[in-house]
């Protein structure tokens, strides 16, 4: 019997990727549950003693920061594995984060690619002598 080429469709759920996001979401919701806690345990102090009241405030808004902080450096760190896969061309979990894009015009030299002024006649970056529309050099510059 001859061996055949079967296409099968496998799901990829995400690597380390994937981890990572769950773990950032991870500590931020034990964050919260902490400021939660912390909170109920200040009202219940007030009675007893106010200074105790306040440090248990204090502890919850001191575990929520630690909790926020992991959220987003690990939030970081897997878009960074998202990309470096995405450029590797393998394949990765979840979605590249990317704010809204943008369209606007800018002027480049054409030889290097830097963003120049329209106004200027010479490339900062590669000294470039940038020509007018009509094919001449730029006013203000010699030929070289």
């Amino acid at each position: 019997m001859a061996t055949k080429i079967v296409n099968k469709e496998i799901r990829y759920e995400g690597g380390r990727e994937g981890l990572l996001s769950g773990l950032g979401i991870f500590y931020l919701v034990i964050s919260i549950i902490t400021c939660f806690v912390a909170v109920v345990l200040a009202v219940l102090a007030l009675n007893r003693n106010p200074d105790e009241s306040l440090l248990w405030i204090a502890l919850g808004i001191g575990s929520l920061i630690p909790g926020i902080t992991s959220y987003i450096f690990c939030g970081a760190l897997a878009d960074v594995l998202r990309l470096l896969k995405k450029l590797a061309g393998e394949k990765y979990g979840g979605t590249v984060s990317q704010p809204d894009l943008m369209e606007y015009q800018t002027t480049i030299c054409s030889q290097c690619g830097t963003s120049v002024n329209p106004s200027d006649s010479l490339c900062y970056r590669c000294q470039a002598v940038f020509k007018t529309n009509s094919g001449e050099q730029a006013i203000g510059e010699d030929s070289k």
